[in-house]
């Protein structure tokens, strides 16, 4: 099949609506009744602003966080159409990919 893998990029403690962004895109991923999400955790980086973002030893509200999905192509125009309805601003790149299963 073919679609695309969504990576969104935020941090531990970044919130929408007093609720965590990856909680808030896992559960519009529910909504939209999309299954699969990969959710990684970095131990640092710098953002677009060129801050440093990292999980240390006495803090990890500033760990990066990416959340990764493959989504058909109507899946992904509702997700980021959801998004940007919400007003929410989280940055994210979307790459054209070839996805399944191997096996029986």
């Amino acid at each position: 099949m073919n679609g695309f893998l969504i990576t969104f990029f935020t941090e531990t403690n970044a919130s929408y609506n007093n609720k965590p962004i990856q909680d808030w895109i896992i559960e519009s991923l529910a909504k939209l009744q999309i299954t699969g999400v990969t959710i990684i955790r970095g131990q640092e980086g710098i953002d677009h602003l060129g801050k440093v973002h990292s999980a240390n030893f006495f803090e990890l509200a500033d760990q990066p966080i990416q959340l990764q999905v493959v989504l058909n192509k109507a899946q992904s125009e509702s997700l980021i159409n959801l998004i940007n309805k919400q007003g929410l601003k989280v940055f994210y790149v979307k790459t054209a990919v070839e996805f399944g299963t191997t096996g029986n």
